[in-house]
């Protein structure tokens, strides 16, 4: 399973298409604009993703610019996009409101989520110091080393397989007010790591204000639960998020061990997973409210996480 379609909103607006032939056409605050979407019918020579951004910063008739989405900023989107980040970096003199920024909204016909590549976000967060919400979608060559911003409420990364470096860099990053943490873990095979290498991870709360915990679209779920189930974090967050895995009764008798603690939660979301009927009826009887949608069969190899490749 893959992104068949784009998002329609994000951080709370609408989301509308760019289109530098017409401009602005949505009334001023009312959306974010995505960029990006190039494909083999364009010339990138002639306008490539540089003169896109600049004519978008340039459009009255989208200032102030608070949230943005960034598409396919080329059509092979081949190698890390640093020169992305430094463009945008670059612009934050025509873009001092923004708080909230996606960069690789792709779906599979542009890319898959394996495939692309982010960068050193350090440049971009030391340029936004206001931002307040970033999402990025692909794990390959990302890093989050140096990251040290006051204001970031919530950081996504979605990915099909994160590997350890930018993990350690995140929980090392100085986020005080982080609220919301979503990580798309993925799978060994496309770059993702052991349940052993994030386990130390969890052994701490580096984020004081969290409330949200996202450990998503993991193939290792089961094997991550029982170091889940002795994380401090667990005693802080309001929601706890494992869905989109493949989740067991083996990783759920592990959350189980410790079902006092799991009982604090507001909600618990393990939608997309391979509990038995049995073990539903048991995480159903916390008295919390459990997202159990999504229940599919299979054993072993047969079982799939919602995004690698």
């Amino acid at each position: 399973m893959a992104f068949y379609t784009h998002g329609d909103t994000f951080a709370g607006k609408k989301v509308v298409w760019y289109d530098p032939n017409v401009g602005a056409t949505e009334p001023p605050g009312s959306c974010f604009y995505r960029l990006g979407g190039f494909d083999y019918d364009d010339d990138e020579e002639e306008f490539g993703f540089a003169e896109l951004l600049e004519q978008f910063v340039n459009d009255r008739n989208v200032q102030p610019i608070v949230g943005l989405i960034i598409g396919a900023w080329t059509y092979e989107m081949v190698g890390p996009n640093d020169w992305i980040i430094q463009l945008l970096a670059d612009a934050q003199p025509q873009m001092p409101n923004l708080r909230a920024l996606f960069i690789g909204d792709l779906i599979c016909d542009e890319n898959e989520i394996s495939w692309i590549h982010q960068c050193a976000m350090a440049p971009l967060m030391n340029a936004y110091r206001e931002l307040q919400h970033l999402k990025l979608r692909g794990g390959g060559s990302l890093q989050f080393k140096e990251v040290d911003h006051v204001h970031l409420l919530s950081l996504t990364i979605e990915s099909g397989g994160l590997g350890i470096e930018p993990l350690q860099d995140i929980f090392q990053a100085k986020l005080p007010n982080l609220e919301y943490l979503e990580l798309w873990l993925g799978e060994p095979h496309y770059g993702g790591v052991s349940a052993d290498q994030i386990e130390p991870l969890l052994r701490t709360n580096p984020f004081p204000k969290l409330r949200y915990m996202g450990l998503r679209n993991y193939s290792e779920i089961d094997q991550l639960c029982p170091s889940i189930a002795k994380s401090p974090f667990l005693d802080h967050i309001q929601i706890l998020d494992l869905s989109n895995g493949n989740l067991s009764d083996v990783g759920l008798d592990a959350l189980l061990n410790v079902s006092e603690r799991l009982k604090k939660l507001e909600r618990l979301d393990l939608h997309h997973h391979y509990l038995s009927n049995e073990g539903i009826e048991r995480v159903q009887a916390l008295g919390i409210p459990v997202d159990v949608s999504e229940q599919l069969q299979g054993d072993g190899e047969d079982r799939y996480i919602v995004a690698s490749e």
